[in-house]
């Protein structure tokens, strides 16, 4: 089984699953206060998502990696995009977490 096959859907999956996530939030967001329990299991879950969709990604580099290592047939080429596309994952999900972050100390340091 090619890892590197899988992994362009795999990306797809983790970019889908950010935008869903701040897509339903933002349409969320004016019937949070009819329910606000089911928006915010919504985002979680979406967010679970995503971060299992890189932890995909990052167990498809390490598998491919240990392939090259091993001879087992793998083009170090393919390893290679496979690596690139964990971190690229990986700088996505970073930036999604700071932006996160900025966004919950621009709310706690507005005045009441």
């Amino acid at each position: 089984m090619n890892p590197i096959s899988t992994t362009p859907s795999i990306i797809g999956s983790v970019a889908s699953g950010l935008n869903t996530a701040s897509l339903g939030a933002a349409t969320s967001a004016a019937g949070a206060a009819a329910n606000p329990v089911g928006a915010a299991s919504a985002f979680t879950q979406s967010l679970t998502d995503a971060i299992g969709s890189l932890s995909g990604l990052q167990n498809t580099a390490d598998a491919a990696a240990s392939g090259v290592a091993m001879n087992n047939g793998l083009d170090i080429h393919q390893a290679m995009i496979a690596m690139e596309q964990a971190s690229m994952g990986m700088r996505l999900a970073v930036q999604v977490r700071d932006k996160a972050v900025e966004a919950y100390q621009t709310l706690m340091n507005m005045q009441m």
